[in-house]
């Protein structure tokens, strides 16, 4: 009887330090290859975007992030480019002024520029965009504007529009 008590016990405990949702961790399938394959293509993204001196520590930080988040290479690959970005801003540097990270305010203006370049009511889509950065980076730091949910940030953008565009 005493033994049978110590054996569950040790079991108990065994599949307590060997199961990843009791721990924390997601255990992640990865094979070396998709890891190496997608820390290259992300140093290859940044250094493009003129960013060669913080992509080694940004990628690093975006491939343990994606280890996380999605256990196999093709769940990652699944959800595109757009949780890319979101993961790949997250992890940039943060401004030593409280500012903005260039690269977060160039994809910023970028996207406000596709986005408003269609809108006829809009009379100047640069100077609408500029302002509306303008307006955003003094209401929010940087790690503020990146937990905004994407419902926030288009009110806020609608409920600024007004200004940047009389």
């Amino acid at each position: 009887m005493k033994n049978r008590i110590y054996y569950t016990v040790f079991s108990f405990i065994f599949i307590l330090l060997t199961s990843s949702d009791v721990i924390g961790q997601s255990q992640s399938y990865w094979t070396e290859d998709e890891k190496k394959t997608f820390k290259e293509e992300c140093l290859k993204n940044l250094i493009s975007q003129n960013l060669k001196d913080e992509a080694n520590i940004t990628c690093s930080c975006v491939l343990e992030k994606f280890l996380k988040k999605y256990p196999r290479a093709k769940d990652a690959e699944a959800n595109g480019q757009r949780k890319m970005l979101q993961i790949t801003l997250s992890c940039l540097p943060k401004s030593v002024d409280g500012g903005w990270h260039p690269l977060i305010q160039r994809q910023f203006f970028e996207t406000c520029m596709e986005l408003s370049n269609p809108n006829k009511s809009i009379k100047s889509p640069k100077d609408f965009c500029f302002c509306l950065i303008g307006k955003f980076q003094g209401k929010y730091k940087q790690e503020e504007l990146l937990n905004l949910t994407e419902l926030d940030r288009n009110k806020q953008i609608e409920a600024t529009s007004t200004e940047c565009n009389p």
